[in-house]
């Protein structure tokens, strides 16, 4: 049985993911590390900035948490969001015939990041009071932590919820958490690299159409 659903936000609710990639990338190739937005994607998606930091000093040798381009980051991607940022096809339907189940928001991005994407589409409102940010707990995902925040809040057995994610780090974080999870790939920066990245992590199923998602939820809880 299945009381709550947890929503990842970018990529799952917003069509973020290539376009905050575009940034990171480019911030990423000022300190010295040679990546373009697809390798963003692929080795970054879903996790923290403290965690990208640790990752960065082992490949770079030093410490680039204080360069300047990092400050510039979130500027670059609203900037790309206020031109380019759509929510995901078909979210605003599904959505509304889901809406007798409780829903959360379980996110590795920053709060700042989920109000200006979400208002920005026109989503907040819909999930205010019940949107859990890395900022909110210890550890980003792949740890549970969010998940179990965003069943906290939910008054809900973790069991009992089910998780919308695009990320195999977030997939895994949502299984460590003890809960269900449906993988996500149809937002743009999806597809059969992506499928089979979420395959691996072995979700309840994985769909590409945010349309069908009503009435795989119902097969799923019957």
């Amino acid at each position: 049985m299945i009381d709550v659903i947890i929503w990842d936000c970018d990529g799952c609710l917003i069509d973020s993911e290539h376009l905050s990639a575009q940034a990171e990338a480019e911030c990423l190739r000022e300190v010295g590390l040679e990546i373009d937005a697809q390798g963003v994607i692929d080795r970054f998606t879903g996790m923290m900035g403290r965690d990208l930091f640790v990752v960065l000093e082992k490949e770079l040798g030093r410490d680039v948490s204080g360069h300047p381009a990092f400050g510039q980051l979130y500027e670059r991607v609203f900037e790309i969001f206020e031109r380019e940022l759509q929510p995901v096809t078909g979210i605003h339907e599904a959505l509304a015939a889901l809406d007798p189940v409780p829903m959360a928001v379980a996110s590795g991005a920053s709060h700042r990041h989920l109000k200006f994407g979400l208002t920005h589409t026109g989503l907040y409102d819909r999930f205010e009071g019940r949107i859990v940010s890395a900022q909110d707990v210890p550890r980003g995902k792949p740890a549970p932590d969010v998940f179990l925040r965003a069943a906290e809040i939910m008054n809900v057995d973790p069991a009992r919820c089910l998780v919308i994610e695009d990320s195999p780090r977030g997939m895994q974080g949502a299984h460590a958490a003890g809960m269900k999870s449906f993988g996500f790939t149809g937002a743009t920066h999806g597809g059969a690299r992506l499928h089979k990245q979420l395959e691996a992590e072995n979700p309840a199923l994985i769909f590409d159409d945010m349309s069908q998602l009503p009435g795989l939820f119902t097969k799923f809880i019957q």
